[in-house]
């Protein structure tokens, strides 16, 4: 069973670690999200950044930020991100509506793309 990982691009090493680690990292493509499906994006990403999620964004009807304390655009020093079901509760107490609400964790084939640029083809 693999514990560790070391991702390498172009013949370089650019990251690594333990797998779980790596995978859940704050840099490019790591971290937890939440995403919700609203016709009231603009509200909804309001809330999210009241509630001190980072890097949050929409495109309309969709908003996404990320639940990493120190992750991506995040900058607020929390230690704890809030639970997502204190989330969908901010949320509603704000009158927005919700269609969808989902949490997204970073696999670790997108921290590797992410680190890397590379899909499944091979830099030359």
């Amino acid at each position: 069973m693999c514990t560790h990982v070391g991702v390498m691009s172009s013949g370089r090493l650019v990251a690594q670690g333990p797998l779980a680690e790596l995978a859940a990292g704050d840099g490019p493509g790591g971290g937890t999200w939440v995403q919700v499906h609203t016709p009231d994006g603009a509200r909804a990403a309001d809330v999210l950044t009241g509630l001190g999620l980072g890097a949050v964004e929409t495109d309309g009807t969709r908003v996404r930020g990320s639940l990493s304390p120190d992750g991506p655009g995040s900058g607020n020093g929390a230690s704890d991100p809030p639970a997502p079901e204190d989330i969908v509760v901010a949320l509603v107490s704000a009158e927005v509506r919700i269609r969808g609400f989902t949490v997204q964790r970073a696999s670790l084939e997108d921290r590797f793309v992410a680190l890397t640029g590379e899909g499944f083809e091979v830099a030359h």
